[in-house]
């Protein structure tokens, strides 16, 4: 009886799902789903009539649209990923330092790199971070944060994307199958007061409820959220402490990971909490130590001084993030050590 219950559970969450996608929008190639839904933060799940295979390095993916499902290889122990957060300005410096950063990641062997948000408050800046990120020759996800407007960042990573294979708008792109981790991504932010321009990208508790359903869908174990900002915390080791001890993280995310069985977790926005790690319980989990659940914030790229919790001042930081089988675990990489393993390595 037990079992014909569970039989009959997983047809119908089988059915519910192939339901589910048999809704989607139907495009012929990328460019007419991105051309379609360029002004949209979150544009409606997708399916692409031509289904394109991309080699990029060792990897081969296939573009179906809402989804990136990575064929080859079929499995990997672990999956390193490399992610930039929120360098936010222009600036030669701070151009510099994502150059170094993604030299390091490079030289660290990534399989992933990440940009979370915040890539350039001014949209005449977003070329040249994404001009750096596409020459990388790694698999790139950028995805919105509270600084940009909707239509110029899509538009722009369009047209880099036309130019790099390797470079995914992970606006439109929000489950990517990996070979050691499902990745699922959630654009934009939740606090209004927060969103700088008028066009910019605000997600609800619908949104995050659409994007449980790909979560649902998934046949892997290993899932990874990456957002802009942390979820809600509690407390001083907290991801989304600001200076004053409030914790601001969105209590919604809290929900969906824990309802979703969501281990490891990628993000940003409270620089100055930037830099840390805890697990599911909120316990703080040190860099280089193997954790069973992991969310990271990654802190700011920016080269620009920003004070920190500890009362030092930081001039751009990024994080390799390496999910295992065992567990996740997260090395911190300032300005200084991009640069001094960027030079170990012989990366140009």
């Amino acid at each position: 009886m037990f079992q014909r219950f569970v039989l009959l559970f997983l047809t119908v969450g089988l059915l519910s799902s192939n339901a589910q996608a048999k809704n989607w929008d139907t495009f012929e190639v990328w460019q007419d789903y991105l051309s379609r839904h360029r002004t949209e933060c979150f544009p409606p799940f997708a399916k692409l009539r031509k289904k394109p295979k991309l080699k990029i390095g060792k990897s081969v993916y296939r573009l179906e649209g809402t989804k990136l499902v990575e064929v080859k290889p079929r499995r990997r122990a672990q999956t390193r990923v490399g992610v930039i957060s929120a360098p936010k300005d222009g600036t030669r410096l701070t151009l510099s330092n994502i150059e170094n950063f993604v030299a390091a990641f490079k030289a660290k062997k990534v399989h992933w790199i990440v940009a979370n948000g915040d890539l350039a408050y001014d949209s005449k800046g977003l070329p040249a971070v994404l001009e750096i990120l596409g020459k990388s020759g790694v698999p790139v996800f950028v995805s919105i944060g509270n600084g940009e407007s909707v239509a110029p960042f899509n538009d722009h990573v369009l047209a880099a994307m036309e130019k790099y294979s390797n470079l995914f708008n992970a606006n439109f792109i929000r489950l990517v199958e990996g070979a050691g981790v499902t990745m699922l991504t959630m654009p934009g932010y939740y606090d209004p007061a927060y969103i700088h321009p008028e066009d910019g990208c605000k997600y609800t508790r619908k949104n995050l409820q659409k994007l449980s359903l790909l979560a649902r869908a998934s046949k892997s174990k290993k899932l990874l959220l990456v957002s802009h900002g942390p979820p809600k915390g509690q407390g001083k080791n907290s991801l989304d402490v600001i200076h004053d001890g409030t914790n601001v993280g969105d209590g919604m995310l809290n929900t969906m990971m824990a309802k979703d069985k969501i281990s490891f977790g990628i993000f940003g926005h409270i620089l100055e909490s930037g830099g840390r790690g805890v697990n599911a319980q909120n316990e703080a989990v040190k860099p280089g130590v193997k954790s069973p659940s992991l969310m990271v914030n990654v802190g700011s790229a920016s080269a620009i001084p920003w004070k920190m919790l500890d009362g030092s001042s930081a001039e751009g930081m990024a994080m390799v993030v390496t999910v295992g089988r065992a567990g996740a675990s997260y090395e911190v990489l300032t300005a200084a050590k991009a640069v001094a393993v960027k030079r170990k390595a012989g990366v140009k």
